[in-house]
């Protein structure tokens, strides 16, 4: 059975306050302000060995609305150009800025019952949560670095990242980071009555009890403890750690990579669509430089050879990955190469010298959508970019073009850290009210004039938290 919330009472000479603490996850975060040596690790493993946890456990912290790019599939019901039929129109949506629509878009926006800003289940796993702790409570001096990640380590050796079967027997993880998202966010169940529904409307209770909807929201967990991972080794870089553990860190978040199947999604898409992925999560990294994240991908082929056998990284990635098939815009095969690297040299030298597919797309327009580029994508409320699912349809990424991401990413710096700012502490916040609204119930709410969210896929933040305060606004 899950403990019960409990408090610690604190007596000073003038005053005494309470911290509610909902398990032991936060327990150990707190006395971590003070004592960073504390070993979460050892902690962590004994709990596992006399049945006290589970390693892919997840605790429930209510609802969270996305901020992501929101993706319609062009048809010939919803498109009337033809050029564009069969892509995929998406568009930036945040909490509180509505997303304009060109009128060519208008019917593709229309679907999903006006779904905007998706709201799901926030659960997260107690390795997610330590990793919270540094990226949000302890960015400036991380001083419990060394313990976050020697937990990482070992929820490496216990599998904690490993895909489950479940999650394997689909293609998803061949898919961009956008995709991937997109199918899980609006993939259907059955409920009651027979009637479908979305998977992220089901009660927390229905999803914990199905195998099949909890191993997809472990994999979400997983993949929101990457966002984390990035986020850590950018902030470790900008609060110039030494280089031995920022380049253990790259090194973690590679084997968390293979391990989880989302290699390929970052090594075999462009910059454009792994940004986009990586700033549509719950723990999104919205200050993502080129810099880390090519870092990254430059590191992968030595870390692969150094640590892994031949037969293990052709296994890592897909056959399509190693085929290299072109299509034109007809369906028609260009070029075909089913040659795949055999030794562990053709392996470096496929990994190091292939060029990226860009599933963003540049494609003729007319003059009323705001960008043509995936530029748009990267922070401009309203922007509608065309996507590409089709793998061999993807142009590849021009080395000029990655050149002048790489001149022009200074440029997005200070955008970038606003919405950094903005996310951490709304973050922090939704987080502190949870924890104390589950011992003190609605006399915090009131005593604190922040509402209890319930919030709403149709509306903004801002109304939500409108509507919401009506209920248990003080008189």
């Amino acid at each position: 059975a899950r403990p019960s919330p409990q408090v610690l009472l604190y007596r000073r000479r003038y005053y005494q306050y309470m911290t509610p603490f909902l398990d032991w996850v936060d327990m150990i975060r707190y006395h971590l302000r003070t004592n960073p040596t504390i070993s979460i690790t050892g902690f962590y493993e004994r709990l596992i060995d006399i049945g006290g946890v589970d390693v892919d456990d997840l605790r429930y912290f209510g609802r969270s609305m996305l901020e992501c790019v929101e993706l319609r599939k062009l048809t010939k019901a919803n498109c009337k150009e033809k050029q564009l039929r069969g892509l995929y129109a998406g568009r930036r949506v945040y909490k509180d800025r509505d997303a304009r629509c060109p009128a060519i878009f208008a019917d593709a926006f229309k679907q999903h019952q006006g779904v905007i800003r998706p709201v799901l289940p926030h659960a997260c796993s107690p390795l997610r949560r330590f990793l919270v702790h540094l990226n949000y409570y302890d960015r400036d001096n991380m001083r419990s670095l060394a313990q976050v990640l020697a937990l990482v380590d070992s929820m490496l050796k216990m599998e904690f990242f490993t895909m489950h079967p479940i999650c394997s027997c689909t293609d998803i993880w061949q898919e961009p980071l956008v995709f991937q998202i997109y199918d899980f966010v609006y993939s259907m169940r059955q409920g009651t009555g027979n009637a479908m529904v979305y998977l992220r409307n089901q009660p927390w209770e229905e999803i914990s009890s199905s195998e099949d909807s909890l191993a997809w929201y472990q994999r979400w967990d997983v993949f929101n403890c990457i966002c984390l991972l990035f986020s850590i080794a950018q902030n470790a870089i900008q609060c110039d750690q030494d280089e031995s553990t920022i380049e253990r860190i790259v090194h973690q978040l590679i084997e968390v990579l293979c391990c989880s199947k989302f290699l390929e999604s970052f090594v075999a898409y462009s910059y454009f669509d792994v940004y986009l992925g990586l700033t549509s999560a719950v723990n999104s990294v919205p200050n993502i430089s080129l810099s880390v994240l090519m870092r990254v991908l430059r590191t992968t082929p030595f870390h692969l050879a150094a640590n892994s056998t031949v037969i293990c990284i052709l296994g890592t990635f897909s056959d399509r990955f190693w085929r290299n098939t072109v299509k034109d815009s007809h369906g028609r095969i260009v070029s075909e190469s089913d040659k795949s690297p055999r030794s562990m040299e053709e392996i470096s030298q496929f990994l190091i010298n292939r060029s990226r597919r860009c599933c963003v797309q540049k494609v003729p327009v007319p003059d009323t959508i705001d960008s043509k580029s995936g530029m748009s994508a990267m922070g401009s409320t309203g922007a509608v970019t065309v996507f590409q699912r089709d793998y061999a349809l993807m142009p590849f990424l021009a080395p000029m073009d990655e050149a002048s991401i790489v001149a022009n990413d200074h440029l997005h710096l200070k955008r970038r850290l606003i919405e950094e700012k903005r996310h951490i502490t709304e973050y922090r916040q939704v987080e502190t009210d949870y924890r104390y609204g589950q011992f003190f119930s609605e006399s915090y709410y009131l005593a604190t004039g922040r509402p209890r969210m319930f919030l709403d896929e149709t509306l903004s933040y801002q109304e939500c938290q409108a509507i919401s305060m009506r209920p248990y606004k003080p008189k």
